[in-house]
């Protein structure tokens, strides 16, 4: 193999798809899991805790839920809603 070749192949290898974390359904699959991301009631209300419940459920669209909000009941199964307290904390994720 040429010098070339070898250095094509390792940025090859560096562009495969590392395998998912246990549990977690891949990034943007379109389908949203709660369970991985419950991990996260507790947390203060924030931008990263939003991207990590949309990463670890594996949802394409977020929805921050507060404790007075009138939702609609539309079903998407691309969204994770993020139930929230009066002071910003999480209290629970539900998928729909």
């Amino acid at each position: 193999m040429t010098g070339r070749m070898i250095a094509g192949a390792l940025m090859l290898a560096g562009c495969a798809a590392a395998p998912a974390e246990p549990g977690i359904p891949e990034q943007g699959a379109g389908r949203c899991n709660a369970a991985p991301a419950l991990g996260l009631v507790g947390s203060r209300r924030s931008e990263a805790v939003g991207a990590e419940a949309m990463r670890r459920s594996g949802a394409t669209t977020l929805r921050w839920i507060g404790p007075d909000a009138i939702i609609t009941q539309d079903l998407r199964s691309d969204r994770i809603n993020i139930d929230l307290d009066a002071g910003g904390r999480v209290t629970g994720l539900r998928c729909f």
